[in-house]
């Protein structure tokens, strides 16, 4: 059934729930990157995950066209389709950023957010944010929706509006009631949105979509500076596999599939992301604090709260925020515990002897 959370769980896919909760953690940490620098991945990650979620529905606009129709100075006049489906991705997007805390796993926020997504898009004005009375032929990827949707479909599933609200209810029982991790349950019902196709138009950008918003809701705050779209463009000969099987193939089978998949692209998105911070990082200057923070490290070896607030006459607390940062940046190592802490050059030799 969609929505319910693979039982098949593989060395594989605890590997890359594994790297994704170790990125989240990191991620948590104060001052990874100064704020401008994250505005500035943020900006990069809306370009590449509006461009890319366009291109996977069969867009043909490139990274360039879309910064330019998002940023540039224009008056919202579309002159195709392709522009339309990009702001209605962008708009969709940054509701889904503002407001991720307000939008719940429900029919009704769902519909909403098809809604932005078809916004501009005039050829889909009839069916935006309304579920298909009907369900889709099995050969719907092969073949073009049927021109009277309402029609009755031989050997037709069950009507997919029913089978979205138990997609959703198995999904937030998962999500609320902690009965798989939040990664198989975002993969569960991403993966049901695609198997169920419910809506006419759309369905690939909104699971996509839905994914940023449930990661963004069970803690994973990383996802707006790094686009999972662009993932899976990389990849998509095997995700449009992975969205065929979803409809074609034993529904047990293809959701373990689909999930060891999709698990495998978000492993991918956090070393990239974490690739990005590094290199961040490298380039970034120090403060001038900091700088004689990290030059007494590599002058004495090793330097404590005490010892530094000593040698820079800085506020304590001024000081503690400051190595907090280089340790969070990687410059420094933090060892030892509360009035034992030292800090110094990541794998010191000295790092399991505590300071004299």
């Amino acid at each position: 059934m969609e929505g319910r959370h693979t039982e098949v769980i593989t060395p594989g896919m605890l590997r890359a729930v594994g790297t994704v909760d170790e990125f989240k953690g990191r991620w948590s940490r104060p001052g990874i990157l100064p704020p401008e620098r994250l505005a500035a991945l943020q900006r990069v990650a809306t370009v590449e995950s509006v461009g890319s979620s366009i291109r996977l529905d069969g867009a043909a606009m490139d990274d360039r066209a879309v910064e330019r129709l998002l940023f540039g100075p224009q008056a919202r006049a579309f002159a195709s389709r392709d522009e339309q489906e990009a702001a209605g991705c962008a708009d969709a997007l940054e509701m889904v950023v503002k407001s991720w805390r307000d939008i719940g796993l429900t029919e009704h926020h769902l519909r909403l957010l098809h809604g932005f997504l078809l916004r501009h898009a005039e050829r889909d004005a009839r069916h935006r944010g309304r579920p298909r009375s009907q369900p889709l032929p099995q050969n719907v990827f092969l073949e073009a929706v049927p021109a009277a949707p309402d029609a009755a479909l031989p050997g037709a599933d069950p009507e997919p509006s029913r089978r979205l609200a138990a997609l959703l209810a198995d999904a937030a029982a998962d999500l609320d009631g902690d009965r798989a991790h939040p990664l198989l349950a975002i993969a569960a019902v991403t993966g049901g949105i695609l198997a169920i196709q419910p809506f006419q138009d759309g369905n690939g950008r909104l699971s996509r979509l839905l994914a940023t918003l449930l990661l963004l809701k069970h803690g994973y705050a990383y996802a707006t500076c790094c686009a999972l779209d662009r993932v899976f463009e990389d990849r998509r000969d095997a995700y449009e596999l992975a969205v065929r099987r979803l409809r074609e193939a034993d529904a047990e089978t293809a959701s373990a599939e689909w999930a060891a998949f999709f698990l495998d692209c978000l492993a991918c998105q956090v070393t990239t992301l974490a690739e990005r911070i590094d290199r961040e990082q490298r380039m970034a200057p120090l403060p001038p604090l900091s700088e004689m923070i990290f030059a007494a490290v590599r002058s004495h070896g090793r330097v404590t709260v005490r010892a530094a607030t000593a040698l820079t006459g800085a506020n304590r607390n001024t000081v503690k925020a400051h190595l907090q940062r280089l340790v969070a940046e990687g410059r420094l190592a933090r060892r030892g515990q509360r009035k034992g802490t030292w800090y110094e050059l990541p794998g010191g030799v000295d790092a399991e002897r505590p300071p004299a």
